[in-house]
This record gives structure tokens, sequence and C-alpha cells, in this order.
């Protein structure tokens, strides 16, 4: 069993409010539980409203589709239309 783990940091620069992040993050765990079968959580940085921190994890017995996968996560993310990616890091366990 291979465990593909990506953290990622986010900055929303347009968003004025707690709920507004909610929102957003909401739909984006949504899209990527969706369409990757992956699990993802907000981890970090709960009370301010223009950053996040997100943990995606991606279960496999490949790890060369479990890296395929999370990184197809981090370009997805970074062309969001709303936030960036500030940072990430991958690990493959």
């Amino acid at each position: 069993m291979v465990i593909g783990l990506c953290t990622l940091e986010m900055f929303f620069p347009n968003l004025q409010s707690l709920k507004d992040k909610r929102r957003i993050l909401k739909s984006i765990q949504a899209k990527l539980r969706q369409k990757y079968n992956i699990s993802v959580a907000e981890i970090g940085d709960h009370d301010k409203w223009q950053k996040t921190t997100l943990a995606v994890a991606c279960v496999s017995n490949d790890s060369g589709f479990a890296s395929q996968v999370v990184n197809q996560i981090v370009r997805e993310l970074e062309n969001h239309k709303e936030g960036y990616v500030i940072d990430f890091k991958v690990e493959i366990i």
C-alpha cells in the first residue's frame, strides 16, 4: 500500500469573511473528492479568511499512480481562479 500525501498552503486575496472562505473550500473539496476519489481536509489556518492549509491523501498500490494523482491536484489548485498556492509539500509513503 502506498499513500500520496500533499499539504498545500493557499491564499485567497478577494475573500472578505470566513463565510466566503468556507463556501470556496467546500466547493474545492467536493470537486477534488469527486474527480480524483481522494481525501481532502483543511488542517490549518482555520481562523484566517484569506489563507488556508489543506491536506490531500491518495491511497494506491502503485507509487507512480499516487504521485501522478497528487501532482495533478497541485496543478489544478495552482490554476484555481479565486486563489493561488503559496507552498506545497508532496510525500509518497
